[in-house]
């Protein structure tokens, strides 16, 4: 979906609904799920299939939407270098060229791929873990909040032109947000947030770190550098390592619980889980900031402003 939404000069707005509408769906999607248990009595074995049978008009009509979209053009060629499908010769290349850059990006990449899914998937058993008491708004009306205030940090970002500037200001941002996971953990473990407000700016910190480095830091960094690549490709590589990284973690829980024969709740595991990235992840972006700069530095990347290198 993103290779027909990168490389433009509106590639942060396209691309910022495309990841936003994540936040959205991932509390609507719960919230309508427990409607249809509770209300349509629909067991909880063919929940998913019928929540997911409600939303496919809607996906018909915005994969139809997202066709439409005209190719880009010479000015967002300019500013944002052209994009081609890359050949398996290019794939490799490209890899061998960048791979400790690549490395970095895709290790802080499965990091928070991996928290968003225990966050996400699990999130009414953390909650009643914590002490609350789930009502089905709750998921919705958490995520709603969520994703406004993350469109409101990140719609910011439109405003920094310079293509290099912005890698290190997304940088900045998956960063900080991932900060923000182990300080709201902090302050949940010191009783000075409710679960409600801590899943609030958890998910926020979360995000604020997510959704730049799922299309938007990608895209930005591609344009700096002077190779035939795209940022579909880094993000379906980082997209392949986070699911691995997912089905890693249940499996590391079930042997655990299964070898010491004691219990792990998702919530004390989404507790060092958020300790771990917010120390890991910006780690990662110190790495990724040094290795891209001596690159640009060197002349092996290129900047571009306004259609200038």
């Amino acid at each position: 979906m993103f290779g027909l939404l990168e490389g433009r000069r509106n590639t942060e707005f396209l691309s910022l609904g495309m990841s936003v509408s994540v936040i959205f769906s991932s509390g609507w999607v719960r919230s309508v799920g427990q409607l249809v248990m509770h209300k349509w009595q629909v067991p909880e074995f063919w929940m998913p299939a019928v929540t997911g049978a409600l939303f496919i008009p809607l996906l018909l009509v915005s994969l139809y939407m997202l066709q439409q979209l005209p190719a880009p053009d010479k000015d967002d060629m300019r500013e944002r270098s052209a994009r081609r499908p890359m050949s398996r010769s290019d794939r490799k290349r490209f890899v061998r060229a960048y791979l400790p850059g690549i490395v970095c990006l895709v290790f802080g990449y499965l990091l928070l791929m991996a928290y968003r899914n225990v966050r996400d998937d699990f999130m009414g058993g953390i909650l009643q873990d914590l002490g609350h008491t789930v009502a089905p708004e709750d998921f919705a009306n958490t995520e709603n909040f969520v994703g406004l205030s993350v469109i409101a940090v990140l719609c910011c970002l439109r405003l920094v032109k310079n293509n290099r500037q912005a890698v290190w200001v997304n940088l900045g941002l998956v960063a900080a947000g991932a900060l923000v996971l182990g300080g709201s953990t902090a302050l949940l473990q010191a009783e000075m947030l409710s679960p409600i407000s801590f899943y609030v700016l958890n998910g926020i910190g979360l995000y604020v770190a997510f959704v730049p480095y799922q299309s938007i830091l990608m895209d930005r960094l591609i344009a700096t550098l002077p190779t035939v690549a795209t940022a579909s490709f880094l993000i379906a590589l980082g997209d392949s390592y986070g699911y691995l990284s997912v089905v890693g973690v249940y499996l590391g829980r079930d042997i655990y619980q299964t070898t010491t024969g004691t219990q792990l709740p998702w919530a004390s595991l989404l507790m060092s889980l958020s300790y771990a990235v917010s120390i890991l992840v910006p780690l990662a972006m110190i790495g990724n900031f040094v290795y891209f700069r001596r690159k640009m530095d060197s002349g092996a990347g290129s900047q571009v402003e306004g259609g200038s290198s």
